[in-house]
């Protein structure tokens, strides 16, 4: 993975389903277990008119900038989710690796447990979950 100055799930860890099924899940456990966090998404992957882009666009819409930004005091990490056959594009690799380098947490997410344990080591208060047997 060359490349990459930020956190990448290996695909083989890959939850079922297509980014957006991940995503809710993701963000809905956490709204469960970890009240004072925030999870934000950015609409970037919208589908608009030309009309829409271009206010999109002009508002500062910017093309590959993480899916989610999730917050908690004193601290925030940028979060793009990708389910287990997504790729990142160029523009999401610069966005990552320059927020990475201005001092941010940064990671790419395919997995709930993955993301969770991230965001406990970057100081999250996310409980730590226990698994099933």
């Amino acid at each position: 993975m060359t490349g990459y100055l930020f956190h990448v799930d290996p695909r083989a860890n890959a939850e079922q389903g297509d980014e957006l099924a991940i995503q809710v899940r993701m963000r809905t456990t956490l709204l469960k277990i970890a009240p004072k966090l925030r999870f934000v998404a950015t609409p970037n992957g919208a589908r608009r008119t030309m009309w829409e882009a271009r206010k999109s666009k002009a508002e500062g819409l910017a093309a590959g900038f993480p899916d989610a930004t999730i917050l908690w005091p004193g601290g925030i990490a940028f979060v793009e989710i990708k389910a287990r056959n997504g790729s990142l594009s160029v523009d999401q690799i610069n966005w990552l690796n320059w927020l990475t380098q201005a001092g941010f947490n940064c990671g790419v997410f395919n997995n709930s447990a993955s993301l969770f344990a991230k965001l406990r080591e970057w100081g999250a208060p996310v409980p730590a979950m226990k698994v099933a047997a």
